[in-house]
């Protein structure tokens, strides 16, 4: 699955700023998703994601994203399903 590159930025505030201005950009929410992640925010970066999965630009990768993040939650059955959806969309 092709990727984006993810952003520069950790400021999360100032991510979670750029989004609320903008919030039909898909990349703006992987950045943010980014820095929660590399941060150890985990429900944060899953929350953003399920923003950015509802955006019709979103990119294909986001479900497994997800997925991966259930899996660092230890919540394999939320991540099954997260992968399960990838693959039906395939």
């Amino acid at each position: 699955v092709q990727r984006t590159a993810p952003g520069l930025s950790n400021d999360i505030p100032a991510l979670e700023r750029a989004l609320l201005y903008n919030p039909t950009d898909a990349l703006r929410g992987i950045d943010l998703f980014q820095a929660q992640k590399n941060r150890g925010d985990i429900d944060g970066a899953l929350r953003t994601l399920e923003k950015v999965i509802l955006l019709p630009n979103a990119p294909a990768y986001i479900r497994q994203e997800m997925a991966a993040l259930y899996v660092m939650k230890q919540d394999y059955r939320r991540a099954w399903e997260q992968l399960r959806e990838t693959l039906q969309k395939r």
